[in-house]
């Protein structure tokens, strides 16, 4: 019975894990929101047995989204992704500038 719960939180991490990774990696890719049904079928691809009803349970209390429905989950932040890539272009630019009279 032991062996039995320790693979079920060894799923359910991995699980969570690869969730957050494909949720971070849409962000990342500036997706705002995502079909919930690609993200199941993408999950599905990867081996878990899963549908849109448990993504949205699973999903209910996630930071890095702001809504989740059965057709579509809303990312965090979408709108601010370029706006930070903005800023870090212009830190590295500062950093060149300054390098560059140092040496």
């Amino acid at each position: 019975m032991r062996a039995k719960e320790f693979l079920f939180e060894d799923y359910t991490q991995r699980l969570d894990s690869d969730l957050n990774n494909l949720l971070v990696g849409a962000k990342g890719n500036g997706a705002t929101t995502i079909e919930t049904s690609a993200l199941a079928n993408e999950l599905q691809r990867m081996g878990y047995s899963i549908n849109v009803n448990n993504i949205v349970g699973l999903l209910q209390n996630n930071p890095n989204i702001t809504n989740v429905t059965p057709e579509e989950i809303t990312l965090t932040g979408g709108e601010n992704i370029n706006d930070m890539g903005q800023d870090s272009a212009e830190k590295v630019k500062d950093m060149a500038r300054n390098a560059s009279k140092l040496g």
